[in-house]
């Protein structure tokens, strides 16, 4: 209880410049809009009912309002919405948009209510993240799809953090391949795929400006080869069919 409140404080002090902090500086950006591109590609159908956990200031919400016939956005900050509903009131698809107040790990909606569900860089904020990701899965319809980001365990971004031994602002939980098909091994299909390369997360974010750089990077990030996507890369990128 004491992780999840701290969490939740952490995230509402710091709304109203998220966006400006985490987004605001060009490495930042790169690695936002890889993993926006990955959900994007695996959404399926855009005349769907879509769940996202963890909305936030809408740093995906107002991505998913375009390619769904029903966003509903749910998080855990009363803050964070408040600063994602302002940031989509001039939204074209506004309406399509509705808000819940809810905790990951107890989700008030009926069973096989969504045709997605949608998880950006939140489980692993989550002590009981398996309890979280269970609850999203039941959600999910029949034959749909659970798209989710974790930390690698042995990636890039864990070794660093040892490395270092950083402290982190918040609560930030790693996994290893073996434990997500453990926790999903009654699924119809998990496919697991990469982001944040050894290259994209230790290089100078001054040299992302270089186009021929950035070329070079989001090359490399395409390169998904299962013998490296343990230790080469920072976040696991999840797609689980029911």
């Amino acid at each position: 209880m004491r992780e999840k409140n701290e969490v939740i404080k952490y995230y509402s002090n710091i709304s109203r410049i998220y966006e400006r902090v985490r987004l605001g500086y060009t490495k930042g950006k790169i690695i936002s809009n890889l993993q926006i591109d990955w959900f994007i590609k695996n959404l399926g159908n855009e005349n769907s009912i879509c769940l996202e956990i963890g909305c936030g200031t809408g740093r995906i919400t107002r991505i998913l309002a375009e390619r769904t016939n029903l966003l509903v956005a749910t998080d855990a900050s009363s803050e964070m919405i408040k600063v994602n509903k302002s940031l989509m009131s001039s939204h074209k698809l506004k309406g399509r948009t509705g808000y819940v107040l809810s905790d990951a790990s107890h989700l008030p909606f009926c069973d096989e209510s969504f045709d997605n569900v949608i998880g950006g860089r939140l489980f692993w904020h989550i002590i009981d993240y398996v309890k979280a990701l269970q609850e999203a899965f039941r959600v999910l319809k029949t034959e749909r799809q659970l798209l989710f980001d974790f930390p690698c365990l042995w990636g890039p971004f864990s070794f660093y953090s040892k490395l270092r031994r950083i402290k982190h602002e918040v609560l930030t939980l790693f996994i290893d391949g073996k434990t997500i098909k453990q926790i999903f091994k009654r699924a119809n299909n998990l496919n697991i795929c990469s982001n944040t390369s050894l290259l994209l997360f230790f290089i100078p974010g001054k040299l992302l400006r270089n186009e021929t750089i950035r070329k070079l990077i989001y090359s490399f990030e395409q390169f998904d080869h299962a013998f490296f996507k343990d230790w080469l890369y920072s976040y696991y990128l999840i797609k689980v069919t029911k």
